[in-house]
């Protein structure tokens, strides 16, 4: 349980607006009111002071949070999660997604093209998740930048350097990288390119 006066956000999703308006979150919020809220101890809270929760048993598989995700009303947040739930959480998005269920229905809300920078632009301030084939690494002494698409037509990762240093240490590198399809998750930046804003490590991913 979480003391009296703190504050919750649920562990390992992010809701977008689009998702916020939909009668499919309200009906499910509705069925889960009144259950317990559990701390889930894997993420430090965030600037606004509020602490990652469970709301049912992620244990057994079984909390709103992951019901979101089946039902393609959120997307998932891989830093909130303990490693041996990130992929539980991670199959569950996939197959909502194949099967175009909630967000994944709606054009506007589907993986973004990272190949085109003019789409993400539109995101601007939002989380998403944007998949591509990176074409250039470049770095600066405090960024790394993921290039997908044709210059000043595509998007960027914008990767800061404590969060590259991590990627390092799990074997990438910016040779490794070229040529690569990988997913990433964050924040949708104005810029030239737009950019989506990674701030951990557990939001990039290899894709075959």
């Amino acid at each position: 349980m979480l003391p009296g006066d703190a504050r919750g956000r649920l562990a390992g999703i992010r809701i977008a607006p689009a998702d916020v308006g939909s009668a499919g979150l309200g009906a499910l919020l509705a069925v889960w009111q009144g259950q317990a809220l559990h701390d889930a101890g894997a993420a430090q809270p965030d600037r606004w002071a509020r602490r990652a929760v469970v709301v049912g048993d992620a244990g057994r598989g079984d909390d709103l949070a992951l019901t979101l995700v089946q039902h393609g009303l959120a997307i998932v947040w891989p830093p909130d999660l303990p490693p041996n739930c990130r992929i539980r959480y991670l199959q569950a998005e996939r197959q909502a997604r194949l099967v175009r269920r909630g967000r994944w229905a709606v054009a506007e809300s589907r993986l973004l093209e990272a190949a085109d920078g003019a789409r993400v632009a539109l995101k601007a301030g939002e989380v998403v998740v944007m998949e591509g084939k990176v074409m250039h690494v470049g770095q600066t002494r405090t960024t790394t930048y993921l290039n997908f698409g044709a210059r000043q037509v595509g998007a960027s990762a914008e990767i800061a350097m404590p969060v590259w240093r991590a990627l390092e240490r799990q074997g990438w590198t910016t040779q490794s990288l070229r040529g690569q399809n990988v997913r990433v998750r964050g924040v949708a930046s104005l810029g030239r390119p737009a950019r989506v804003l990674v701030d951990d490590a557990a939001l990039i991913e290899f894709q075959e």
